[in-house]
């Protein structure tokens, strides 16, 4: 049994080795920051169009694979910290949601304790995902294929109590573009809930789709590539409040909530 196995089973041991991943690369991403020998490509729209096939198989490959469908129920649909934003709407019977970049299976709930969640499902690459999805074991999502970055002028502004977006905006070639989208679709008492792991482009070595670093500083959002870098903060601006945590989870996880003011 190697190590991360072996962590999985203890606590302890669990809670050491995703302390030990959350910090190794924190340091690697500060590392290899606008490092001078590397080879500068910020043409990350044509490196985004250049990993769909290689990002449909990926996702078939897990969906093809019964436990991962355990893990996405146990990991993400039941986590605290999205418990924690859908307590917000305890007071009415359902709300509107979008989950932007919702890949081929979204993990937004569409029931959470009485609350009748309406989802609306976005992805980009939702008609390539759609050609395995009828031959696998899933429950029927109609996805939309509507890129983030202009996701906007595809619904009425200030129309969703929940905006939410899981493992995805890192996935995106225009992250501070697809951050000014959402901000105008959540409604005035609404939340902007955003959940990704840590650092996924210096684990993942700047390959495929895995083009943007996140990570929390100082309870902001900070968003990078190997050139430049900027905060949630600074792109949602004034009339939100955001408040970002990392969490000791699958070796490094961010939780970031944005509530919007009144």
């Amino acid at each position: 049994m190697n190590i991360r196995s072996l962590a999985k089973n203890i606590p302890a041991l669990r809670f050491l080795y995703c302390w030990f991943r959350i910090h190794y690369f924190r340091i690697m991403q500060k590392h290899n920051f606008q490092k001078k020998e590397a080879v500068r490509n910020s043409d990350h729209l044509y490196i985004w169009q250049s990993s769909i096939s290689s990002e449909v198989g990926i996702w078939e490959s897990h969906l093809n694979n019964p436990t991962y469908l355990e893990r996405i129920k146990a990991d993400y649909i039941h986590s605290p910290e999205l418990a924690e934003v859908l307590d917000r709407f305890c007071k009415v019977k359902e709300i509107e949601a979008i989950d932007i970049g919702c890949g081929p299976l979204s993990t937004l709930p569409s029931l959470d304790r009485g609350l009748q969640i309406h989802r609306t499902l976005v992805d980009p690459l939702g008609s390539q995902y759609d050609k395995f999805r009828s031959s696998l074991n899933c429950d029927p999502q109609n996805i939309l294929d509507y890129s983030a970055e202009e996701i906007s002028q595809h619904f009425k502004l200030e129309s969703f109590d929940l905006v939410y977006m899981s493992n995805a905006l890192d996935h995106s070639y225009d992250p501070k573009k697809v951050l000014q989208e959402p901000r105008k679709l959540v409604s005035l008492q609404g939340v902007l809930y955003l959940e990704h792991f840590e650092n996924e482009a210096e684990k993942e070595k700047f390959s495929g789709l895995h083009q943007w670093n996140l990570f929390e500083e100082k309870g902001d959002l900070i968003i990078a590539d190997r050139y430049k870098m900027f905060s949630l903060r600074e792109i949602l601006g004034v009339g939100f409040h955001v408040s970002t945590k990392a969490i000791c989870r699958h070796g490094g996880y961010v939780a970031s909530t944005s509530v919007r003011l009144t």
